[in-house]
């Protein structure tokens, strides 16, 4: 595979993508991919975190929601009896909340409750009964149920806002979410004997009742907080969820442009050159489907392999190769370099102009380095074959092709 534009794991649920009247628009390796290399990343989260979220069904919610709106994240809706529209960026921060692993989560049994009264609060009716609630609700994103037998307790709400500014401007509706939950339930409760499934239970509000504010990651020092709230922190900041909305919604937000980060830059940058110089200079004469890969194993083996043991290679190599456009949280530093890497470094920097940018690049390319030559020596201490595979193979060193 071509380390520049190599795809991620291919799961089922991984590689559906987002289309739009019928064009192929993105898919969700590509999606994370630009968002590894955008000046919106958030390192200090690692990526399997976001990517295992995105994976919990989120994706698929996506999909819908790149359908329900147009291109630009709004559609029309109607209030009042006049047509505004409505943007779908909130619903989209609300999708990424409910799969947010560090966020309490309902039973199945009591996520259908929770779901049941959610409903009544915006429609004001409950379906198979008379029971109604009429005039103004507030309605919270959530809410968190606890089934002990037939007593069903309602433990917790939580709201999600897209920023620090939505919840400061929503302050009033927030504070009346509890109020509207416990009038709802008190409805129920009195009107519940006509229905089949609610009249086998008891509902309660705990009290005092759990609330919880959910930002995007980086408000905490921004949100104010009424009394009685607590405040939780997705794994995603608000500029990578402007960037995943952006990604589904082609014309969402234009004001707003994203930069590649070191990582992007290092991808277009140093990765290129590097795996098209090694094809030249160390692979010139090889024939192989997967040139990258046998350039990297050489590189991290010192054994330039036989083209007859290339496929072994590729299919032992695969499950890593990735580790060479990973972001790690720390990068080397010139002072860092061991004796060749050192010169790998000055020879490198050099063939590329210099400055401080290819600098950066050359120093990620050796700190991911490392981390896959450590993964490799490990596969192929397992392998048997891989053993096999070195011992035939002529001796190798990349500082030799580097002229000073």
């Amino acid at each position: 595979m071509y380390l520049c534009y190599f795809s991620l794991s291919q799961k089922p649920n991984f590689v559906k993508t987002i289309e739009r009247k019928g064009e192929v628009m993105i898919t969700l390796p590509e999606v994370l991919n630009l968002l590894k290399s955008s000046s919106a990343y958030n390192p200090s989260v690692p990526e399997k975190v976001k990517k295992s979220i995105l994976l919990d069904k989120a994706w698929d919610e996506c999909l819908v929601l790149s359908a329900e709106f147009g291109s630009d994240g709004t559609k029309e809706t109607v209030f009042n009896g006049s047509k505004s529209p409505f943007n779908g960026f909130g619903e989209l921060v609300e999708v990424i909340a409910r799969h947010d692993p560090n966020l309490p989560k309902n039973s199945v049994v009591g996520e259908r409750l929770a779901q049941t009264i959610l409903k009544f609060l915006r429609k004001g009716s409950i379906s198979k009964s008379r029971i109604t609630f009429n005039g103004p609700r507030r309605i919270p994103d959530q809410i968190l149920v606890n089934f002990n037998g037939r007593r069903a307790d309602i433990v917790g709400i939580y709201e999600v806002k897209a920023s620090h500014i939505s919840n400061n401007r929503s302050e009033k509706q927030i504070a009346a979410l509890e109020h509207f939950l416990r009038q709802a339930v008190d409805i129920i409760e009195e009107g519940k004997h006509n229905h089949p499934d609610l009249k086998k239970i008891k509902i309660l509000v705990r009290n005092p009742l759990r609330k919880i504010l959910i930002t995007p990651a980086g408000f905490r020092k921004h949100v104010h907080l009424l009394p009685g709230w607590e405040h939780k922190e997705l794994k995603f900041t608000y500029n990578e969820l402007i960037f995943i909305a952006q990604q589904i919604w082609p014309d969402f937000r234009p004001e707003i442009a994203f930069e590649d980060n070191l990582l992007g830059k290092y991808r277009e940058g140093f990765l290129n050159y590097f795996l098209e110089w090694g094809r030249a200079n160390v692979l010139k004469g090889i024939t192989t489907d997967d040139p990258d890969t046998a350039f990297m194993f050489a590189c991290a083996t010192q054994k330039l392999p036989q083209p007859r043991d290339l496929p072994q290679i590729t299919e032992a190599t695969d499950p890593i190769i990735e580790t060479l456009v990973e972001y790690p949280s720390y990068i080397l530093r010139e002072e860092d370099l061991g004796d060749w890497e050192r010169d790998f470094f000055y020879f490198f920097t050099k063939a590329l102009g210099g400055g401080r940018s290819i600098k950066d690049q050359t120093l990620l390319f050796i700190t991911n380095f490392r981390l896959f030559s450590i993964r490799l020596a490990k596969i192929c201490r397992d392998k048997k074959d891989l053993t096999k595979i070195l011992a035939r193979s002529m001796d190798f060193n990349i500082i030799n092709y580097c002229p000073k």
